[in-house]
C-alpha cells in the first residue's frame, strides 16, 4: 500500500472564516481577476495580482460581502484551482470564464473536480484526512478532533489551536453536508446565513445519521461520476503515487490515499461498477483482471500515463459541449 510523505506538508486549517463555498464565489474570484489580454501577447486571458484585488479597500464592494467573506472567497479560489500564485490559472479561464466550460457549476461533474482537488490537497489537513484516511463507521465533531489531533502527531505535522481546529472541522461539515437537517427535530425554523447550502453538499457525501450530532461518510455508488472523470482521478493518481508500477490491485485502487475509492468514497462493489462502466475508455490503455482471485488494472506495455492522461482529459471536456 502507498505510503503518503508528509515532510514537506505546511498545515493549514483557516482562511475560510468558517464560511464554506456558496454558488457565485468562484466566477466572482475569476471576473475581478481577468484582465482582457494584449493582442500582442499571444495569451486568451491576463490576470490581476490577487493580493491588490482581495486586500483593496474597494474589495467588499467588487464582491459585494463582508470583509471576512471576502477572505473567504479567496480561500477557496486557491483551494479549488482557481488561483495559483496570485494569478489565475488556465483552470480557471477554461471553467469559468463566460464562455467557459461551466462558470455557474451547474454541471455535477464540475462540483467533483472542485471536491477532487480539496481532497487531494494534504496541506488541508482535515479535508485530506478525512477522505482518504478516515476507516470509522461514524464521527462527531469532538471525535473529529481527536483524530485530527492524533493524525497531526504521528505524522509531526504542526497543530493548531482547538478553536482553529474547531471552526476548521465545521466548515468541512457544512462544506458537504446538507443544512436541512438542522431545521427538523422539533427545532424552531431560523434562516440565516449559517443555513446556506455549499455546491459540495450536492455530492452527498457527508451525511448526518440518527445519533444527534454525529455523521458519516456516504460510499453508495455515485451515478453522477463519468467514467472519463473516474479515469482522470483513476491516472493521476496512478502517475502520481504508482509511478513505475504496471499494475495496481483493487485493494491500493479502493483504499491507498489519494486513490479513486478514496476520493470518490466508492466501496468494492460500486468502484467495480465504475471500472465496468469505464472499461471500453480504458481498453486502449490497460487491461482489468480478475483471474486467480486477484483483481487488478494492468497498463499495456507501450502506454505512457501523460499521454493517457491528456486523452481521457480532452474526452471529458467534450462531454460538457
Amino acid at each position: 500500500m502507498y505510503q503518503f510523505d508528509f515532510k514537506d506538508v505546511r498545515p493549514s486549517f483557516s482562511g475560510h472564516e468558517t464560511f464554506p463555498l456558496r454558488y457565485g464565489w468562484l466566477k466572482k474570484a475569476y471576473d475581478q481577476l481577468y484582465l482582457p489580454p494584449q493582442k500582442s501577447s499571444g495569451k486568451q486571458y491576463e490576470s490581476k495580482d490577487a493580493r491588490e484585488v482581495f486586500n483593496s479597500e474597494e474589495a467588499i464592494s467588487y464582491f459585494g460581502v463582508g470583509k471576512n467573506m471576502v477572505s473567504s472567497i479567496r480561500h477557496w479560489a486557491t483551494q479549488m484551482g482557481v488561483i495559483n500564485d496570485n494569478q489565475l490559472t488556465d483552470f480557471a479561464f477554461e471553467f469559468f470564464d463566460d464562455e467557459g466550460l461551466d462558470p455557474w457549476l451547474e454541471h455535477t461533474n464540475t462540483l467533483w473536480i472542485l471536491h477532487w482537488f480539496i481532497a487531494r490537497n494534504p496541506q488541508l489537513v482535515s479535508y485530506f484526512w478525512l477522505f482518504n484516511f478516515f476507516n470509522g463507521s461514524s464521527f462527531s465533531r469532538a471525535t473529529f478532533a481527536e483524530e485530527i489531533e492524533d493524525f497531526c502527531a504521528k505524522n509531526e505535522l504542526t497543530l493548531p489551536a482547538q478553536t482553529t481546529l474547531k471552526r476548521d472541522i465545521e466548515c468541512v461539515i457544512r462544506l458537504y453536508s446538507e443544512r436541512s437537517h438542522e431545521m427538523k427535530k422539533g427545532r424552531k425554523a431560523k434562516i440565516d446565513d449559517n443555513l446556506i447550502e455549499s455546491p459540495l453538499a450536492e455530492l452527498g457525501l457527508i451525511v448526518p445519521i440518527q445519533k444527534q450530532g454525529f455523521f458519516s461518510l456516504n460510499w453508495q455508488n455515485k451515478p453522477s461520476i463519468s467514467p472519463n472523470l473516474f479515469l482522470l482521478v483513476l491516472i493521476y493518481f496512478w502517475k502520481t503515487s504508482h509511478t513505475h508500477s504496471s499494475s495496481i490491485s483493487l485493494e491500493s485502487l479502493l483504499y491507498d490515499p489519494l486513490s479513486p475509492g478514496r476520493i470518490f468514497l466508492l466501496d468494492d462493489y460500486s468502484f467495480i461498477e465504475k471500472i465496468y462502466e469505464a472499461e471500453s475508455h480504458f481498453a486502449p490503455y490497460f487491461n482489468w483482471t480478475e483471474t486467480t482471485g486477484m483483481r487488478q488494472l494492468i497498463k499495456k506495455a507501450d502506454v505512457d500515463l501523460e499521454t493517457a492522461y491528456a486523452i481521457i482529459r480532452e474526452q471529458f471536456v467534450k462531454e460538457y459541449e
